[in-house]
């Protein structure tokens, strides 16, 4: 059932028909996943929903559902920080469809070859991934840049602005950092005016340092005229990781992640939980079988069931009591002075008791206790 609801919450936000053709591919797909992988199917329609309300369409739901489901599993987050990273960095870089895959490889693998973990991670990307695309930087320079700052302990939002402040300097420097550059002999564009590679603009940034001898302060002074003063000690680090050739071979390594998320799944399955799981999984299918079998008749009983609570709270109380049209009568009263509404009988003393209402007066004498009399032929209260 809750994966009945699941797929009509995604219905909703796409608005799309509950027959179409859409439709039935989330909800086979939901299936699928639930059947071939150690996530449900209600794990796979609860991903399905988060993408659709991240501005994802059917195509873009049914690329990145398995994808955030591997990336949960892999880094135990949940899938709503999972798929607002994966369609985040889609969105940024402006990737198809088809490029979601390797995002969310390139994303596990920075978190597996650096220090880089989710939260430091999303937060510095988040900060850096959209100049990084306008300056011409992939995604995977820009993880390489992060997990490099990472790795110098510099994390979070400051290694994302440490980053930016980088590449925007150095994709359009003005004023006192272009004669800084000028003097290092270092070019930022080519004749064409397209902003050259901006690890080998800091690879010659470095190189001019070493052969013109500069000591530290004097490098600390162009670092900080041409970065600013804040973003000085995050081009430091990149300087150093590009020249030593670090960069490089993390962003290699990204571009070759195609299937590194599911092989850290498969390895972190690979025990007594990750066996539970997969059970779990199995099982939730086999009651998802079953209700889907049963919903149409398990629908008909509730509906009919619905019809004859509502047409009895229409009734007077005592019908929905005797559920006959009449009021009980006392045995001790006549009808003509009884206002018939005898409540229903307690137990006193051994004997059952009921309490009569009369118009002003108690009927039939005996000795009675509060209104009460009792039920039994021949016994009345003492």
């Amino acid at each position: 059932m809750s994966l009945r609801r699941k797929t009509q919450n995604c219905r909703l936000v796409l608005g799309v028909a509950k027959d179409s053709a859409e439709m039935a591919a989330l909800r086979k797909q939901a299936r699928q996943l639930g059947d071939n992988t150690a996530a449900s199917a209600d794990d796979a329609a609860g991903a399905q929903i988060i993408i659709a309300k991240a501005g994802g369409d059917v195509d873009a739901i049914q690329a990145a559902t398995p994808v955030t489901l591997n990336m949960a599993l892999a880094n135990r987050r949940t899938m709503e920080e999972n798929a607002a990273l994966l369609m985040g960095m889609k969105s940024a870089f402006q990737l198809s469809n088809d490029k979601v895959a390797h995002i969310g490889d390139v994303l596990s693998m920075t978190m597996n070859k650096t220090a880089a973990d989710f939260d430091g991670m999303s937060d510095a990307l988040t900060y850096a991934a959209p100049v990084a695309k306008n300056a011409g930087v992939s995604i995977e320079e820009t993880a390489a840049m992060v997990g490099a700052l990472h790795d110098a302990k510099i994390t979070g939002s400051m290694a994302g602005t440490g980053s930016r402040a980088v590449l925007s300097r150095l994709q359009a420097p003005t004023g006192k950092a272009w004669d800084a550059l000028k003097e290092l002999g270092v070019k930022t564009s080519d004749s064409k005016g397209n902003t050259r590679p901006v690890f080998t603009i800091l690879k010659e940034m470095q190189a001019s340092f070493e052969k013109n001898r500069l000591g530290t302060a004097q490098q600390a002074e162009y670092m900080k005229t041409i970065f600013g003063e804040e973003a000085s000690s995050a081009a430091a680090v990149l300087m150093t990781a590009a020249s030593t050739g670090k960069l490089d071979k993390l962003t290699a390594a990204f571009k070759a992640s195609d299937g590194k998320t599911a092989e850290l799944v498969n390895i972190m399955q690979d025990n007594l939980g990750g066996d539970f799981k997969e059970f779990q999984s199995a099982y939730e299918a086999v009651g998802t079988d079953l209700f889907d079998q049963q919903e149409g008749a398990l629908r008909k009983l509730t509906q009919t069931a619905t019809k004859v609570c509502v047409k009895t709270r229409r009734l007077d109380p005592e019908k929905q009591i005797t559920g006959v049209n009449h009021r009980p009568h006392c045995r001790w009263c006549t009808g003509a002075d009884c206002c018939h509404r005898c409540h229903w009988p307690r137990s006193l003393a051994g004997y059952h008791w009921h309490q009569c209402h009369h118009r002003g007066s108690r009927r039939n004498g005996g000795n009675l206790h509060d209104g009460w009399q009792c039920c039994y032929d021949g016994h009345r209260g003492d």
